[in-house]
Parts: C-alpha cells; sequence; structure tokens
C-alpha cells in the first residue's frame, strides 16, 4: 500500500490535510510537526483511512 504524507500540505491546517489526501489512499502519514502538530487523537476518529504518525523533528539534532 502506498501512502502519502501531511509533509506535502504543511500550508494547510491538519483537518483540511487530512480531508484531501483522504480522497486520494488509504494510509496516510501525520508529520506531527508545526501546523500538523497533534493535539486532538480524536480528530482520527472521524477518518476510516490507516495513519502513521513522523514524530517531531524541529530541532532534533541527530548527530549528538
Amino acid at each position: 500500500m502506498v501512502g502519502i504524507s501531511t509533509c506535502c500540505l504543511m500550508d494547510k491546517p491538519l483537518e483540511a490535510a487530512l480531508d484531501e489526501l483522504a480522497a486520494l489512499t488509504d494510509l496516510i502519514e501525520v508529520m506531527d510537526e508545526g501546523p500538523h502538530f497533534i493535539t486532538d487523537p480524536s480528530l482520527f476518529e472521524n477518518y476510516t483511512r490507516d495513519f502513521t504518525i513522523h514524530a517531531p523533528f524541529h530541532g532534533m539534532n541527530i548527530a549528538s
């Protein structure tokens, strides 16, 4: 199954991005970052899609 990340729609609110991607795929990767930071997990109950969550990465230093 091929999914699509919300990263391509960071200029939109999370719910709008999910609505747009749900029409295109059954698997959505949510970038838990910036405007797509997950504050209410119950939002996902409105969808019948599968989700993966990408942990926040802003400010991460993988070299440390």
